[in-house]
């Protein structure tokens, strides 16, 4: 097979990759794994602990991923080519990677992290953060912080009641009174068609009611219609 054809193959397959995964996380929460390397078991914990707490995704546990990706080579300690994490987002049927290394100094800690979207296909930001061997409980918020900018909920139109739109998610999915979703259709499409903007005025643990703020000339909202969050996510841009 030529060079060319090779690539154009490529491409296309991972282009369909990101359309079927892009496809069932709508409805869905993520999935993240977290491959931590050098890490106290405190900062771990403290982690693991912010993340749970923002709701915004399921854990692929690390024995499980490692498994399921066990022959494969992959070299976590390099930045992770466009090959390695299509294959991480099908064997290892995970959304998102965040990829962590502690190194202690003397007296403080390092830490370098980098979290792959393999949703989007716009799969690598990286984050640096330094700080006393003492302080890792602030660097391990930070770090959640970063990955919490980095998980737009994503959620659907499940009800339409005159000015009220109901949100088929809730408080107990990390959605709050005043929180903003930008509303999008045929979300499995390559460029899926923005309509709208809308702000949450009420939460249940289980629904939510917004009111929309923008809905593009031309356009009425639906059931069904697809919502993301707005945050500051440099991997939403």
């Amino acid at each position: 097979m030529g060079v060319g054809r090779a690539v154009r193959l490529g491409v296309m397959t991972w282009l369909c990759l990101v359309a079927f995964a892009h496809a069932e996380t709508v409805e869905s929460r993520p999935r993240l794994a977290m491959v931590l390397e050098g890490s106290a078991g405190d900062f771990v914990e403290r982690l693991r602990k912010q993340l749970d707490e923002t709701r915004r995704f399921d854990w692929v546990e690390r024995p499980a991923l490692l498994q399921s990706l066990k022959g494969s080579r992959i070299d976590f300690d390099v930045p992770l080519s466009l090959k390695d994490c299509a294959k991480i987002a099908g064997v290892g049927k995970t959304d998102l990677l965040l990829v962590c290394r502690a190194s202690p100094n003397t007296g403080s800690v390092s830490v370098r992290a980098r979290l792959y979207d393999l949703r989007s296909g716009e799969f690598s930001r990286e984050l640096s953060l330094l700080g006393e061997v003492s302080g890792q409980a602030t660097l391990a918020d930070q770090l959640a912080l970063f990955v919490r900018q980095a998980l737009p909920l994503r959620c659907l139109i499940k009800g339409l009641e005159e000015d009220t739109i109901l949100l088929d998610l809730g408080e107990s999915d990390g959605i709050k009174t005043d929180s903003r979703f930008t509303v999008y259709r045929h979300m499995t499409n390559i460029a899926p068609q923005r309509i709208g903007t809308l702000r949450v005025v009420g939460v249940t643990p289980f629904a939510a009611r917004a009111e929309a703020e923008e809905v593009i000339k031309g356009f009425r909202l639906q059931v069904g219609d697809a919502l993301i969050e707005q945050t500051a996510s440099m991997l939403s841009r």
